[in-house]
């Protein structure tokens, strides 16, 4: 699932790639006359390799090295640095993650549920996986839920001021207290930690944090999230057990 590092399917390609480009100054010297033919070959691909020693390779060298860095981060060591030993880490994710990811949990597919994350307001969306997860229901539930909303789908816009542009929202929608809160969630910063949920230390469990006590997980909980703007640092806090249950409290 996902994008990592570009178009990682054409990478085995890659040799063939190599040997091709190696040949077909040869190749063509072969199939014509001409002699400036192969010749051109050559100087095209030496120019090409000298672009992308000089030029290309540099660049996304340094995007490889700079990007994605929260996932490189050695999140046993923070767990040490902290002193964490036992309890919950609630891994902070966008609220964009938290839907899909909660359209998992109620066992909508991936790409469907990828579909309705862009066909639907952001808060319509929460309201209707409320509904379904307040009552148990399923992935057909959430669709007939949402049906109504995204009839309007065409009308729905990005919302670029928000942290997370891929959110959508229907002008004039009304957003509930609970959706404006997680707008200001994800001000506080938040990083794409999937596999933060990997992490096995004994003692400690690291759950997506779906803003609702984890089942069968316990205290002292702390929040991982990273700070705000590019630059930001991952933060590991504790959080009072009270300020927790009267948030999970929210309906």
């Amino acid at each position: 699932d996902g994008y990592y590092l570009g178009p990682r399917f054409m990478l085995p390609l890659a040799p063939w790639l190599a040997l091709w480009t190696v040949r077909l100054p040869g190749i063509l010297a072969s199939r014509t006359s001409n002699f400036l033919v192969p010749r051109v070959a050559t100087t095209v691909g030496v120019l090409a390799l000298l672009i992308a020693l000089t030029q290309l390779i540099p660049v996304r060298g340094a995007q490889y090295r700079n990007g994605m860095s929260n996932l490189r981060t050695d999140l046993d060591s923070l767990l040490i640095t902290n002193r964490v030993e036992s309890g919950t880490v609630l891994v902070r994710e966008s609220w964009g993650a938290q839907l899909i990811a909660r359209m998992w949990g109620v066992g909508t597919g991936r790409t469907e549920s990828e579909s309705i994350y862009r066909t639907t307001d952001a808060c319509a969306l929460d309201r209707g996986l409320r509904t379904v997860e307040q009552s148990s229901g399923n992935a057909t539930m959430l669709v007939q839920q949402l049906a109504t909303t995204r009839a309007d789908s065409s009308r729905l816009v990005g919302l670029t001021a928000a942290p997370d542009t891929t959110l959508r929202g229907l002008p004039g929608s009304a957003w509930t207290d609970a959706c404006v809160m997680m707008l200001r969630e994800d001000e506080a910063g938040f990083a794409l930690f999937a596999p933060a949920l990997l992490v096995r230390r004994p003692g400690v469990s690291m759950v997506r944090d779906l803003h609702r006590r984890p089942p069968g997980t316990e205290p002292p909980y702390f929040l991982l999230r990273k700070g705000i703007g590019v630059d930001g640092e991952i933060d590991l806090q504790q959080l009072p057990l009270d300020s927790l249950e009267s948030a999970w409290a929210v309906p």
